[in-house]
């Protein structure tokens, strides 16, 4: 969250054998006269060679599908189909049929891409190649794969007086606002202190997340938009999560700290994560970020918006 006294800004709060010839006892004995002596036997047996080693097993071809923390289900879905593994139009499919994945409240009532947002868990994930196997077949064994895999990570809940869809979207804006990957913990304390207080957020990465572009500080023309995503103007949870999210910020929704904070601040210099109990003691905090960023940056550069960028710098 940002705040600024700039009405220009707005802070995010932010892997030989040899056959040897066996003689049975008595084998070549010839009675020779009456003394029955016997005659040398001679060996025409040889040596059978040694069976050819058996060629390695081919291991069977497979694929990988690698989700990412905080990556939008629209950006996963692009890089499946670079990768020509899936398609944005085949899970657009799958997450408009209700009934396939029936029963999964995590999901909520979104269709279409968005009904998967923030559901999957990161990791790499490997997955045999069928032959003949359609594209639409393929992609449905993905996604009923990475849901079984969050049907695991949602089956022990705490009571946090959250029911589990609210955390799930609460854990993905923790994940885009720990941009260092640290103070999971504190920032998921801000939102519930700000959700039991009945404040608006004020989280940058899901306004962002209606924009489409980022920018280093929000001006105030950004946080006018219309949309449910604008936790500046609205007071809860977006209706959606908006990224995939991480351990770390599943555990920090799940089992909360206590804190008094209610603003916190990112500096895009060093990566530092300021907390503040007091709006006064949060615009000093937000000034020191803006100024770093100036000093190492230029002024210019706090304006400038990044297309296709999702609160990364």
């Amino acid at each position: 969250m940002r705040a600024s006294r700039d009405r220009l800004l707005v802070f995010s709060m932010v892997a030989v054998f040899s056959l040897q010839p066996v003689l049975a006892e008595g084998e070549g004995n010839a009675l020779q006269n009456e003394s029955h002596q016997t005659e040398p036997v001679t060996d025409n047996l040889k040596p059978e060679p040694p069976a050819p080693p058996k060629p390695p097993e081919l291991a069977p071809e497979t694929f990988m599908v690698h989700v990412r923390p905080g990556e939008r289900i629209n950006d996963f879905c692009k890089r499946m189909e670079r990768s020509n593994t899936s398609s944005c139009s085949d899970l657009e499919t799958l997450g408009r049929n209700k009934e396939l994945f029936k029963g999964l409240s995590y999901l909520g009532a979104a269709t279409g891409l968005r009904r998967f947002e923030g559901a999957f868990v990161p990791g790499q994930y490997r997955f045999l190649q069928r032959e003949d196997e359609s594209n639409e077949s393929r992609s449905t064994r993905i996604v009923t794969e990475l849901l079984a895999r969050a049907n695991l990570r949602f089956a022990n809940l705490t009571r946090t007086g959250l029911n589990l869809r609210e955390k799930v979207i609460l854990a993905s804006i923790v994940e885009k606002e720990a941009v260092s990957k640290t103070n999971h913990a504190e920032i998921a304390s801000v939102f519930l202190n700000r959700l039991a207080r009945r404040q608006p957020l004020g989280s940058c990465p899901t306004v962002e997340y209606a924009l489409g572009y980022h920018r280093p500080f929000l001006l105030f023309s950004d946080v006018r938009i219309e949309s449910p995503y604008n936790v500046y103007r609205r007071k809860g949870l977006p209706p959606t999560p908006i990224a995939f999210f991480s351990d770390a910020a599943w555990d920090a929704v799940q089992n909360p700290i206590r804190t008094r904070y209610e603003f916190f601040v990112y500096d895009w210099t060093n990566g530092k994560v300021s907390f503040a109990r007091a709006y006064s003691e949060h615009k000093v905090n937000a000034n020191v970020a803006r100024r770093n960023f100036t000093l190492k940056y230029g002024q210019a550069r706090m304006y400038e918006k990044s297309p296709g960028k999702f609160y990364e710098y």
